[in-house]
């Protein structure tokens, strides 16, 4: 159960208002994108931060370019994005692929047991291999997308 709870954490944000983990995960996001600590990022950086969080891949860069004085474009500040993206909520179809594809180490097409017990151990918990083989199936090489999917939903 507590692994379970650690993959619906790690993989959805539901609420379209910010939650103090969505704040701090943009913060993160947007200090890495500001490569040059000036405390601001260019359009195509706020793009990337956009994807890379879960927000809807539906929008373009045009259309988040909008939301931003065209003066701005090349200096995004970390306000701007807080306050574009409390008027949004993540896709969580998207987040649940790009957790995927971050739990996947090997780029296989599967979670294997051994992503189960990286993931226990950066969320501070342990769990064996035994005990993640246990969690994913006796006979199965990991967890496919569908798989990660019901997991979530359930």
């Amino acid at each position: 159960p507590a692994l379970r709870n650690h993959l619906l954490t790690f993989a959805l944000t539901m609420a379209a208002t910010l939650t103090t983990q969505d704040v701090r995960d943009i913060q993160s996001s947007f200090a890495v994108m500001d490569v040059n600590k000036t405390e601001l990022i260019d359009m195509e950086g706020f793009y990337t931060l956009w994807l890379g969080l879960g927000y809807s891949r539906n929008m373009s860069k045009q259309d988040l370019a909008v939301y931003i004085p065209q003066h701005q474009h090349e200096a995004i500040t970390l306000n701007n994005v807080l306050t574009i993206c409390s008027r949004h909520s993540r896709d969580s179809e998207s987040e649940i692929a790009t957790s995927f594809q971050l739990l996947d180490s090997t780029g296989s097409g599967c979670i294997r047991p051994s992503d189960l017990v990286t993931l226990a151990k950066d969320m501070g918990d342990s769990l064996t291999l035994e005990e993640a083989q246990c969690m994913i199936g006796d006979g199965k090489e990991g967890w496919t997308m569908d798989d990660f999917r019901s997991i979530l939903s359930r």
